[in-house]
């Protein structure tokens, strides 16, 4: 595809190029102006078509237009979760809640990180920022829990899942932009 791009950008550049200089002596070469200007428009037209099929197979493979949403809400929904595992347990939970925290890193939280330009393709550079910078926080901060939790550090790891929860919140606001 990148290959495709690269010759559909540069059929719009020559094209241009090209269109300039034809148009550019008196009297001006009409016939190869127009040829140049063709060629810029089908490279137009390649790229876009390009960029749609593009889009279109990406929809594909993450899901749909709302697997980001349901991906944050998952998200929080397990944060929420595995906080009050760590409250009820207090100091001493279950080894196997530590090895769920480090699954969830790698299932939940990766995804969106692995994907980062599909998603700018997807929302915009724009848009795309605008949620990564609350999605880091909580990423962050789940980051920090795991690492507390694996330590034995159990009230610290409670009070990163509290301090991720607002984070992923308005990440969640922030898919709403369509």
């Amino acid at each position: 595809m990148k290959a495709q791009k690269l010759f559909a950008g540069t059929l719009v550049g020559l094209g241009l190029v090209f269109a300039t200089l034809f148009a550019a002596p008196l009297p001006p070469r009409w016939g190869d102006f127009s040829a140049a200007a063709g060629a810029m428009i089908i490279g137009l037209i390649y790229l876009r078509i390009l960029t749609k099929k593009e889009l279109r197979s990406l929809q594909q493979e993450m899901g749909g237009s709302n697997d980001l949403l349901d991906l944050l809400k998952r998200a929080k929904s397990d944060v929420q979760g595995f906080l009050k595992k760590l409250q009820m347990q207090g100091n001493h939970p279950d080894i196997h809640l530590t090895d769920e925290l480090a699954e969830t890193q790698v299932d939940l939280f990766a995804p969106v990180s692995e994907n980062r330009d599909q998603l700018i393709d997807r929302y915009g550079v724009k848009h795309y920022a605008d949620l990564m910078i609350p999605f880091a926080m909580a990423e962050r901060y789940f980051n920090r829990s795991v690492s507390a939790a694996m330590d034995g550090y159990f009230d610290e790891a409670i009070r990163s899942l509290e301090s991720c929860l607002p984070f992923l919140d308005e990440a969640i606001k922030k898919t709403n932009w369509r």
